[in-house]
């Protein structure tokens, strides 16, 4: 019987997960966020066809290489920028005390907003892959598929974050410093580990993101990039819905 009931609720949680997954998606196109994505995105992936151009004499492998660690920086920007505006519209709007009278849980609101932004970035990686890895780069279907998994990894992570920087913030502009703050900070706070006493010189000895990405472009799926990335996003992921739950509980404006 408690199986049952827990199985029901799950079923109950997954359709309000899905109800916040279309609203987002019906209201995105009325947003700010696809306007100022889409010129980022359009910007760096001309960046992308201007280093093709230059690297005429680079053979595919290089060429590869190349395009897919442009794909990991355009990953985090698009990511960050399609996300700073989720909850700091809705605080502006008024919509999130509205949100908060309907049977929603923070984690079902919370993971209806990282799915819908999810999907706009995955959909755009998967463009990006089978345009220029697969078909301009005619990269090997074991690489393109290693960096197109690696690249949607560096998405959820990328994703997370934004949603919680947004949600501790009252602007986009907030939103936008904490978010770059912490992928600074993730991607460069290896080189500094020495300057922290142990056990915390171990932990940030492993804060070389980029790094840890390389081998998703050599075609290799690493357990330890696999698991810093999803495990980074689920951080920030828990981390936005107790930062909605602190807001509900505190009655914040």
């Amino acid at each position: 019987m408690n199986t049952e009931s827990s199985m029901n609720r799950g079923r109950q949680s997954l359709l309000r997960i899905r109800w916040i997954l279309l609203k987002e998606f019906a209201s995105f196109p009325g947003s700010g966020s696809p306007a100022i994505s889409l010129t980022v995105v359009v910007f760096l992936a001309g960046l992308v066809s201007v280093v093709l151009g230059l690297s005429q004499g680079a053979t595919y492998e290089q060429v590869t290489a190349l395009m897919i660690r442009m794909f990991y920086i355009l990953t985090l920007v698009a990511s960050v920028f399609l996300t700073m505006n989720t909850f700091v519209a809705e605080k502006r709007q008024g919509t999130l005390d509205l949100l908060y009278t309907l049977p929603v849980t923070d984690f079902e609101l919370v993971t209806g907003k990282i799915l819908m932004n999810f999907s706009v970035v995955a959909g755009l990686l998967l463009l990006l892959d089978v345009i220029y890895i697969v078909g301009i780069a005619e990269t090997p279907f074991y690489q393109a598929f290693a960096a197109f998994v690696g690249l949607l990894t560096v998405a959820y992570y990328a994703v997370a974050l934004g949603v919680f920087a947004s949600s501790v913030s009252e602007s986009p502009f907030m939103a936008l410093l904490i978010a770059v703050g912490v992928i600074i900070a993730v991607d460069i706070g290896g080189f500094y580990s020495g300057l922290f006493p142990s056990p915390a010189r171990e932990i940030f000895s492993h804060f070389h993101a980029f790094n840890q990405f390389l081998p998703f472009a050599r075609g290799v799926i690493p357990l330890k990039g696999t698991v810093l990335f999803l495990s980074g996003g689920v951080l920030f992921h828990f981390l936005a819905v107790k930062a909605l739950e602190f807001r509900r509980f505190r009655g914040w404006n």
